[in-house]
C-alpha cells in the first residue's frame, strides 16, 4: 500500500484511534469471511471495542467470498448496512485481485523449477487432477493425485541428487473426522454422540415416568394401574393433542400387561407402544425412555373416585367457596406437587395420576368447582382419616346418563389368566407356529388366537395373548438353562414340544 502524503504517522495503535479525526483514519480490519471473532464482524454486531461504524464512513469490501461462506457474509453485510457506512464493493470497483496464481502464472513457475516430482495438494479433487496435467504438459514425468490418508514415497538423495522411477505407494491411513465440543470433549462422531444428538433434534425424545400400582388380593381393582409423567423435548404436541394421546396410548399399554409381569417387560411394551403411535401421528421417530417404579403401600385412587360415576343429590345446600373446599378436601394420595407437574416443550404443565384425569393443571381444579366433585372429596378425605360421613341421600349414575337411576353393581372381572387358559393359548399358539414364521403382520395372527379363545368362552384381547406369550417364551428360556425348572414348571413340556423342534429346523 503506497503512503499518502497527508498521514503523519505509518501506524496508530488501535487504541488510540479516538484520538484521531474518523475521516484522516485508514482502518485494516479482518472478518471479510464473516469469522465469528474477527473486528469487522463483531462491529456489525456493536460488539467491537475498537472498531465502530456510523454513516460517515466507507467501508471498501476489498475481498471475495469463498465458496460456503456466501449465506453469513451476506448476513454480515445487512448488518453492516443497517449501522449506515456506505459499502464499496464488486469487481468493478476494482478494488480486490485474486492471491492464487493463474494458470499461465503456474505453468511459468513449473518450467523454472523443473521438479522431477510434481505432486498437487491445494484444492478440490477436479483442481489437483487439472493441476496435474498442466505438470505432464511442461514436461514432468512423475506427477500424481493422493486423497486423505494416502502415503507415496520417494527415492533416497544419492550424491545430493534424487533419482527416481516415480512414486512409491506406502498404504493408506484410516483417518477419522474429530469434532471439539467446547474446551475439554474431544473425539469422533461416535465418542460424541454426533449422529444421536442430530436424531433428537429431528426426532425428539419422550421421557416416561410410571408409578405402578398392582391390584391386592381383596382389592376390587381388575388390572394393572398407574400413575404417569410424561416430558417430550423438541416434539411437536399439536396443541396437547399428542400428550393426551400419549397418556391414552401408555395406559392402553400398561393394562395390556399380565398381572405379574415384571417391570422391564412394562417398560419395553409402554416404549414400543408410544414410539408407534407417535410415528403414526406426526412421522417423527423419537427415543423413548421409560422408567417404571411399583408403589406398594398406597392404594389406586381408582378405587374410591371413578370418572365414570358421580354422587348426586348428597345435599340441598352449595358451598360458599368450593374451590377452596375441595382443595383442602383433596387426598393426600391425589395432590399435586411440583414433582406431579410435567413441563412439555411447547410450555404447558400437564398432570396425570392416571387415565381417568384431566391433562391440564386448570382441567383438573376445574373439575372441583362443582358441589358434586367437593362432595366426593369430603367423602375420600373422611374415610383416609378414618372418620365415617354422614350421608344424606345417595344416588350412583353414570356421568353420561341425564336421570338418576340405581347403576347395577358390576362385578370386577379378575385380569390373571388361569391355568385352563394358558394351557389353550399354548395349543393355539403352537398349531399357528409355522404361520408365525412366514408372516410379517403377526398381530393379524394374534386377532385369530384371541377369536379361537372366545369360541371357548375364553375373553381375551390379542395384546393380551401377545404380552402373555412373550412372558411365557421368556419363562421358557430360564427354564431350559436350569433342570430343576424343567421339572418343576407345569407349561414346559407343552412349550418345548414345538419349540424345540423349531431350534432343530433352525440347526438343520
Amino acid at each position: 500500500m503506497e503512503r499518502h502524503h497527508w498521514i503523519h504517522q505509518p501506524w496508530v495503535k488501535a487504541e488510540d484511534m479516538d484520538a484521531y479525526d474518523p475521516k484522516s483514519l485508514l482502518v485494516v480490519t479482518t472478518g471479510s469471511q464473516a469469522e465469528p471473532r474477527a473486528a469487522l464482524n463483531l462491529a456489525s454486531y456493536g460488539g467491537s471495542h475498537a472498531l465502530k461504524l456510523s454513516k460517515e464512513d466507507v467501508l471498501l469490501y476489498s475481498a471475495k467470498v469463498i465458496p460456503g461462506n456466501e449465506s453469513r457474509v451476506m448476513k454480515m453485510l445487512n448488518r453492516l448496512t443497517d449501522l449506515g457506512p456506505k459499502i464499496v464493493m464488486g469487481k468493478d470497483a476494482g478494488l480486490h485481485t485474486s492471491g492464487h496464481a493463474y494458470h499461465d502464472e503456474l505453468e511459468e513457475v513449473l518450467q523454472i523449477v523443473k521438479p522431477q516430482h510434481f505432486l498437487p495438494v491445494h484444492g478440490e479433487l477436479l483442481f489437483l487432477k487439472e493441476h496435474e496435467l498442466l505438470g505432464r504438459s511442461t514436461g514432468i514425468k512423475h506427477t500424481t493425485v493422493i486423497k486423505n490418508g494416502e502415503m507415496l514415497g520417494v527415492s533416497h538423495l544419492r550424491n545430493r541428487k534424487v533419482l527416481s522411477n516415480g512414486f512409491v505407494s506406502l498404504g493408506k491411513q484410516d483417518f477419522k473426522l474429530m469434532y471439539s465440543d467446547g474446551d475439554k470433549a474431544f473425539g469422533t462422531s461416535t465418542d460424541l454422540c454426533i449422529d444421536e444428538r442430530f436424531r433428537i433434534a429431528s426426532d425428539g425424545i419422550i421421557f416416561v415416568s410410571m408409578e405402578i400400582f398392582r391390584p391386592k388380593p381383596a382389592s376390587p381393582q381388575s388390572g394393572l394401574k398407574g400413575k404417569f409423567k410424561i416430558t417430550t423435548r423438541c416434539l411437536w404436541l399439536d396443541n396437547g393433542r399428542l400428550l393426551d394421546a400419549l397418556y391414552k396410548a401408555a395406559h392402553a399399554a400398561l393394562s395390556s400387561c399380565p398381572l405379574n409381569c415384571p417391570l422391564s417387560h412394562m417398560e419395553r411394551m409402554v416404549s414400543e407402544i408410544l414410539r408407534k403411535m407417535v410415528r403414526k401421528y406426526s412421522g417423527k421417530r423419537p427415543d423413548v425412555i421409560v422408567v417404571a417404579s411399583e408403589n406398594t403401600t398406597v392404594g389406586f385412587s381408582e378405587e374410591v373416585i371413578n370418572r365414570h360415576m358421580s354422587l348426586v343429590d348428597y345435599e340441598k345446600t352449595r358451598p360458599e367457596n368450593p374451590e377452596r373446599e375441595a382443595e383442602e378436601s383433596i387426598p393426600e394420595v391425589m395432590r399435586t406437587t411440583p414433582d406431579d407437574a410435567t413441563t412439555s416443550s411447547n410450555g404447558e404443565s400437564f398432570f396425570s395420576p392416571d387415565l381417568h384425569q384431566p391433562k391440564t393443571l386448570d382441567h383438573f381444579w376445574e373439575s372441583f368447582k362443582s358441589p358434586t366433585a367437593v362432595k366426593i372429596a369430603r367423602i375420600v378425605n373422611a374415610s383416609a382419616q378414618g372418620n365415617k360421613p354422614k350421608l344424606g341421600k345417595i344416588s350412583i349414575i353414570d356421568k353420561d346418563s341425564s336421570t338418576s337411576a340405581p347403576a347395577p353393581a358390576k362385578s370386577s372381572r379378575k385380569n390373571k389368566w388361569k391355568p385352563e387358559e394358558i394351557k389353550s393359548l399354548i395349543q393355539l399358539r403352537g398349531e399357528m407356529n409355522e404361520k408365525f414364521q412366514t408372516v410379517k403382520g403377526r398381530m393379524v395372527l394374534w386377532e385369530e388366537i384371541s377369536g379361537s379363545l372366545l369360541k371357548q368362552g375364553i375373553t381375551r384381547t390379542p395384546a393380551q395373548c401377545k404380552s402373555v406369550w412373550t412372558s411365557l417364551l421368556q419363562k421358557y428360556e430360564e427354564s431350559k438353562k436350569d433342570e430343576e425348572n424343567m421339572r418343576t414348571w407345569q407349561y414346559f413340556s407343552a412349550m418345548d414340544s414345538f419349540l424345540s423342534c423349531e431350534g432343530e429346523m433352525a440347526t438343520k
